[in-house]
């Protein structure tokens, strides 16, 4: 073999063997005889060689006119037994490379060390680890045990959580229903997070939901949501206060919070992107749904309608449809009567809100009531209604009516215009108390239910008010025009009853009836929506803000 490859061989033994001779001379030997206790100062008198027993790892020490550059204390928790546990359980060394073969003797103490500047920092160490040793390390578990059992709800495992998902999915009401009562962490995660239903993506309830087009899974969920008896079953000890605190963050994380994949979408994102109309309109009717948060792509939901529904314009249209704001179109009267009934400028959603006051239907402004709505409408149906409103107003029949029905004339007026537009109408009722229109399925309910709670049986059914005819069943009757003829008696028998007792009286007759509340106004002045001037000229402001 030639010599030139013996050269890098023999430089490697050479190196070997000088890096031995040097780490033998750093080690310190067991033999070094200790000081004197005389000569110990007080700083460093805590710890002997002879004291280090079975190990026979002694202290190395110096004396403090000797300048220390490393000095490293290793320590042993009081509470394992160690061959080298003394009263002390420290042991101070000046090379590393003493505490890495101290420690691997002594694995099962557990020791733990540390560089310290002096002795005094030393013991400072060793009573800190002392201390840590001498709790009970069960504390924090049967403290989590303990909080645990004061919500007393652990989290569903994860087959159970599929379990729900495979529920709502399937649209078994029951199902849901039951295994949500079971346990309040099915909707409650830890923190009052939404609990995930598919791992990965991080679904919960609404995103599956709206995925599966189930629009009573989406209702029953946010229901249970809005539940103070839920919550209650998860915190009963928290107050009103923190209860609605809780369930205001839970909803809006529920309906706002995207899914962990790449496009982040909320489940409004996923209703319009699967063309789930009902759930599109369920979620829009939530008060905490955001419709402005866009996706991972930057997308709004609107702006996905119908991305994985192809060839259903008609569905596109409707869907995009909810996300236009909303008009209504008031009917306003003096609460004293002085002034006619007018029309009012249409309005949003939230002005609507405004008006309806929980006391008494008024306007902010003083004195006007509201008494009718027309709504909602997209901004063209509203401005298709005042136009239609504008050319009636024109025509001398209904100016007639007007003046000859001081109570219900305009509202009579616009319930036919509605009609013909195929407008949502409700008008306020003082003998049910409430907003409804009494053509409807809900208004004959409500109508139904009144009359049940004044007569005994249906046999008994006079009138609305009072034993004999008044303004107000004349007002019903007008209300009730386009569905009286077809009213079912058996499963409307007292409104079916008022019905026949109605018929015997002829219109002229009815218009003759006084009202049983209140007595027409006097004094009949123009009000401020009383001409068909004021009435285009609000047309024109509306239509202004539309543009």
């Amino acid at each position: 073999m030639p010599l030139y490859y013996m050269f890098p061989l023999f430089e490697r033994f050479v190196n070997s063997v000088t890096g031995i001779i040097l780490r033998s001379a750093s080690l310190p030997h067991c033999d070094v005889a200790p000081r004197s206790d005389d000569s110990l100062t007080e700083d460093e008198e805590f710890i002997d060689a002879a004291d280090v027993g079975p190990c026979d790892k002694p202290v190395v020490e110096t004396r403090k006119t000797q300048k220390q550059q490393h000095l490293f204390a290793v320590a042993l928790p009081a509470s394992q037994e160690s061959p080298c546990r003394d009263a002390s359980s420290l042991v101070l060394f000046q090379d590393f490379h003493d505490v890495l073969e101290f420690c691997k003797q002594n694995k099962a103490a557990s020791p733990r060390w540390k560089q310290v500047a002096d002795a005094k920092e030393a013991e400072n160490f060793s009573s800190h680890l002392a201390d840590a040793a001498g709790s009970d390390p069960n504390d924090n578990s049967e403290q989590m045990r303990d909080n645990r059992e004061s919500i007393g709800w652990r989290m569903p495992a994860s087959q159970d959580t599929v379990k729900l998902r495979k529920s709502i999915e399937s649209g078994s009401v029951e199902d849901v229903r039951a295994i949500i009562a079971s346990n309040p962490r099915y909707l409650i995660g830890s923190g009052d997070t939404p609990t995930v239903l598919q791992e990965g993506c991080r679904y919960n309830a609404c995103h599956i939901a709206a995925k599966a087009d189930r629009a009573d899974m989406l209702t029953l969920v946010l229901d249970t949501l809005r539940s103070k008896s839920f919550f209650k079953k998860m915190y009963p000890d928290d107050t009103e206060a923190t209860t609605e605190s809780r369930m205001a963050f839970l909803i809006d994380l529920y309906l706002n919070m995207p899914d962990k994949t790449r496009k982040s979408e909320t489940p409004l994102h996923f209703a319009c992107k699967f063309g789930a109309l009902a759930c599109v309109q369920v979620l829009l009717d939530q008060p905490e749904c955001d419709p402005s948060v866009t996706n991972g792509e930057g997308l709004r939901a609107q702006n996905i309608i119908c991305e994985r529904v192809s060839g259903q314009p008609v569905l596109t249209r409707k869907i995009r449809a909810l996300f236009e704001e909303c008009f209504f179109i008031p009917i306003l009267r003096d609460e004293n009567g002085d002034c006619l009934a007018r029309v009012g400028t249409p309005v949003i959603s939230k002005q609507l809100h405004v008006m309806l006051s929980p006391q008494r239907v008024s306007t902010p402004r003083s004195g006007k009531r509201l008494t009718a709505v027309v709504g909602p409408l997209t901004s063209i149906a509203a401005s298709e209604v005042m136009a239609d409103l504008a050319r009636i107003r024109l025509r001398r029949w209904d100016v007639e009516t007007r003046r000859r029905d001081a109570e219900k004339g305009l509202e009579c007026i616009v319930r036919k215009v509605a009609r013909q537009r195929g407008a949502p109408w409700s008008e306020y009722w003082d003998f049910i108390g409430r907003f409804v229109d009494l053509a409807s399925s809900e208004g004959l309910a409500a109508f139904e239910g009144y009359l049940k709670g004044r007569f005994v049986a249906s046999a008994d059914v006079t009138f609305v008010v009072n034993q004999q005819p008044t303004k107000t069943d004349y007002h019903v009757w007008t209300a009730l025009e386009a569905i009286r003829d077809g009213i079912d008696r058996r499963k409307l028998p007292f409104v079916g009853q008022w019905t026949a007792n109605m018929k015997a009286f002829s219109k002229a007759d009815m218009e003759s009836w006084k009202t049983p509340v209140k007595c027409l106004p006097t004094t009949l002045e123009r009000g401020a929506g009383d001409d068909v001037g004021c009435l285009v000229n609000l047309m024109s402001r509306f239509n202004a803000n539309e543009h």
